[in-house]
């Protein structure tokens, strides 16, 4: 539905989100994509090198593995869990917040020593990384199946089989889909878990092999464009597969036509003790340092770092948000912009941030220095990775705009801005405070951007994490991941609870 308001109203705004989303597609997506094609048919001899054809095979098999057992048991347990209960949709979110370097830590901790260095060490954290947040997203999906349907094919003698083949399985089934292949995407592009529990080598995939080609091997463009070409070819096919199922479940929480009940108290503690298990090697980890008295002598190097990352956080919630923000304006404003400019947006999540960093190497290395103390371009790579996210998850809540409370409004001679404050700002303000929250725990901990870009003068916590489980400071190493899991766990929990909140707001 778009937004009734007339070619003269807020022109400042249509001028913001036209230049913002303009700087965006070009700056941030096709002079970098361009500069890596261009590189790719300068050494096209390069796709074939039994090095990188090795990466890519490791990548392909490890995240499809990863991404089917997390679908499967993802959609088991969403069917098993209650779907009304608020605490457990915010401890559902917390897993997939936690700082992927901190995850890490914790699996090293708890991982027998037989598994260390191996592919199965790496499946086994996508694993558990992966499935709380597709069982959150199976059940929003499962928001969409009507009660009373239910109910009605139960009066009429249907079984439970037979209802959920003919009335729940249609709904999940694109969703499935659907979270299969953006899992199979972020699984793909993983680089810190892969860095360190896959040793790097003797695992070695696209992401930590492109990484050494910048900057532990020499610099060799020629090799990581090859990496680079490789890991588009494998990201984008489930990206375009996601695409083909049309809107995905966020923050909305579903709008389906049904009839709520309230959830009984023995399924609500069977919800969040299946939430807690997935967060088990977290607590332990945890529990290690809380409990086992080792005390890191490094507060010195950690202060400053910590508060690098909260800078690193906080640009990066707000920009992705606001150029998230502005494409959604434009896309009520602009059919044209709806068919075309939408799908630039969402086109970040199918690239990885190593791969975009390092179109932005190869595009800006000679105009701007990547290694100056500035933080600009982590928070730009960082805002660009997360602008799909901040977009999916506010573009049902422009959808579902009540458009004759504000024409109402506006007949009654409120100005455009007035009428935006009292009816549409209240169902605004709740997704909003989530995506920042979830953007900046999700972020909080991000690696990959770090590694390509980082200067001495300001190694943030996450990277500081992976030097020193590098040097077997591990006392340091997993102090600093609890502090970095506890910040972003508390990010995450507080965006689920508050986008939770929004949409009981939305169905009641």
């Amino acid at each position: 539905m778009e937004i009734e308001v007339s070619d003269a109203a807020f022109p400042l705004i249509d001028a913001m989100a036209f230049l913002a989303i303009a700087v965006f597609i070009v700056f941030g997506l096709a002079i970098p994509l361009g500069s890596l094609g261009a590189q790719f048919f300068r050494h096209v001899s390069d796709l074939w090198d039994p090095e990188i054809l090795d990466a890519a095979r490791i990548t392909a098999f490890q995240a499809s593995v990863s991404a089917g057992i997390s679908t499967i048991a993802g959609v088991a347990i969403a069917l098993a869990l209650p779907r009304d209960s608020r605490l457990v949709r915010a401890l559902l979110g917390v897993p997939f917040g936690i700082p992927a370097v901190a995850a890490a830590t914790a699996w090293v901790l708890c991982l027998p020593r037989m598994l260390s260095y191996s592919l199965t060490a790496v499946i086994i954290a996508h694993v558990f990384f992966n499935i709380p947040w597709v069982a959150l997203w199976i059940s929003r999906a499962l928001d969409e199946v009507s009660v009373s349907e239910l109910e009605a094919a139960k009066t009429l003698g249907a079984s439970p089989a037979r209802a959920f083949r003919s009335i729940i399985a249609p709904v999940i089934a694109p969703a499935s889909a659907a979270v299969f292949a953006q899992v199979f995407s972020l699984c793909a592009m993983s680089f810190i878990l892969v860095m360190i529990l896959g040793g790097g080598p003797p695992v070695d995939t696209l992401e930590t092999t492109l990484f050494a080609k910048i900057r532990t091997g020499g610099l060799d463009l020629s090799g990581a464009g090859a990496c680079a070409v490789w890991q588009i070819l494998i990201t984008l096919l489930p990206w375009l597969l996601l695409r083909s199922f049309g809107k995905t479940r966020t923050l909305d929480g579903g709008r389906a036509s049904r009839t709520r009940r309230k959830t009984s108290w023995p399924r609500i503690v069977f919800g969040v003790g299946i939430a807690l298990v997935f967060v088990l090697p977290y607590l332990a980890l945890a529990f290690h340092v809380l409990s086992g008295g080792e005390k890191a002598g490094s507060f010195s190097e950690v202060i400053p770092a910590f508060l690098i990352s909260v800078r690193i956080s906080v640009g990066t919630a707000f920009f992705s948000t606001v150029i998230a923000i502005l494409g959604i304006w434009m896309e009520e404003r602009s059919p044209h912009f709806a068919r075309w400019g939408s799908p630039a947006l969402v086109l970040p999540a199918g690239i990885s941030v190593m791969v975009l960093g390092l179109g932005f190497f190869v595009a800006y290395g000679r105009i701007l220095d990547p290694f100056s103390a500035s933080l600009a371009p982590i928070v730009a790579l960082e805002a660009m990775f997360f602008v799909p996210v901040a977009f999916r998850a506010l573009q049902p809540i422009a959808r579902a705009r009540n458009a004759a409370a504000w024409d109402a409004a506006l007949t009654l001679g409120a100005s455009p801005i007035s009428a935006f404050h009292f009816i549409e700002w209240p169902r605004w303000r709740g997704p909003i405070a989530g995506v920042l929250a979830l953007i900046a725990g999700a972020s909080f901990g991000e690696v990959a951007a770090v590694s390509l870009f980082y200067n001495e003068s300001r190694v943030p916590a996450s990277l500081l994490i992976s030097r020193w489980m590098g040097r077997y400071r591990f006392e340091d190493a997993q102090m600093l991941s609890v502090l970095l899991m506890a910040a972003s766990a508390a990010l995450i929990f507080s965006g689920m609870w508050v986008g939770f909140e929004e949409a009981e707001f939305r169905h009641e």
